[in-house]
């Protein structure tokens, strides 16, 4: 199964490219929304989170992990093992996972895009000075080259998302054409 992992922080425009993908045919699977994959854990014991509110504290981003539950990931790479899918969303956990990705990409916007974007979506959880909207930042500051250094292919997300979705497809044929070139 070729399957591709579209990451990046809130607000970088992995939802959208998602449902831009499964308008034209593909596969998708979004990791926050796959029932049981995605939840905060303690960092500490493992233990599920069940029950918090947004936007998160400081002390509830210091103690919680957003991680994929591996038994629920290896099901579903075993169910569309026959298929190409695409998964989009990104976890702490992440890194567990990447060998099982054919490709990895990594979508990347200025702090200003990703503010404007998370306000306009959800204006109480990223007010300004929220540590929640703060640790945010602060990650997609070091997401560029976090991702650069684990190989993945870096995808300007500041554009439309027509944009992005075309830039993601053309890499995949690029590498296609790449591989087959290599072949003869």
């Amino acid at each position: 199964m070729p399957a591709y992992l579209i990451s990046g922080p809130s607000g970088a425009g992995k939802s959208t490219v998602g449902k831009y993908l499964t308008e034209r045919g593909h596969k998708v699977i979004e990791t926050d929304h796959e029932p049981g994959l995605s939840g905060f854990y303690n960092k500490e014991s493992n233990e599920k989170i069940d029950s918090y509110t947004f936007p998160l504290s400081k002390e509830q981003l210091s103690s919680y992990a957003w991680d994929w539950d591996k038994e629920v990931m290896s099901q579903l790479f075993a169910r569309h093992k026959n298929q190409v899918v695409f998964f989009v969303g990104g976890a702490h956990n992440e890194t567990e996972f990447f060998d099982k990705f054919k490709t990895r990409f990594a979508l990347c916007a200025s702090n200003d895009v990703l503010k404007t974007r998370l306000q306009v979506r959800e204006p109480h959880r990223w007010a300004d000075g929220t540590a929640e909207l703060n640790n945010t930042i602060e990650w997609n500051t070091k997401f560029r080259d976090y991702s650069i250094k684990n190989g993945s292919t870096i995808i300007d997300s500041s554009q439309l998302p027509e944009i992005v979705t075309n830039d993601i497809l053309s890499e995949l044929k690029k590498a296609e054409v790449d591989l087959l070139r290599s072949k003869n």
